[in-house]
């Protein structure tokens, strides 16, 4: 096989996949920068590692078949469940005061520390 053309046919591969990274990168800035629902995309990363928090990624204690996989919050959509419900069902008061709650969260960096330490913070 002539080598020039094995090169191309890798380097334009390699250009492909690039570009799609490159495009998936761009999707989830404009997902950001246009997301439109009742919270915000921050707020919505909030709940979700809330979530998490409260119910990590594990396996049952006794294991209903050889080839289970880890179930957790985010697995299951709690965290999805919880932003329809914080949105739809509760009154506008309460959904002032979660706002109110993810805020103080955000800026006190809940999003930054590792599980552990969310874990410690939601005991105290």
């Amino acid at each position: 096989m002539d080598r020039r053309k094995s090169l191309k046919i890798i380097g334009g591969s390699v250009a492909g996949i690039a570009g799609l990274v490159f495009a998936d990168w761009k999707w989830q800035i404009v997902d950001r920068l246009t997301h439109a629902g009742f919270f915000s995309f921050e707020e919505e990363q909030l709940i979700s590692a809330i979530a998490e928090t409260f119910i990590p990624d594990g396996l049952p204690p006794i294991l209903p078949s050889a080839d289970a996989k880890p179930i957790g919050a985010l697995s299951t959509g709690t965290d999805q469940f919880l932003i329809k419900l914080f949105e739809k069902c509760y009154e506008k008061e309460d959904q002032d005061l979660i706002k109110a709650q993810l805020k103080v969260l955000g800026k006190a960096g809940f999003l930054d520390l590792s599980q552990g330490k969310r874990r410690k913070a939601s005991l105290l």
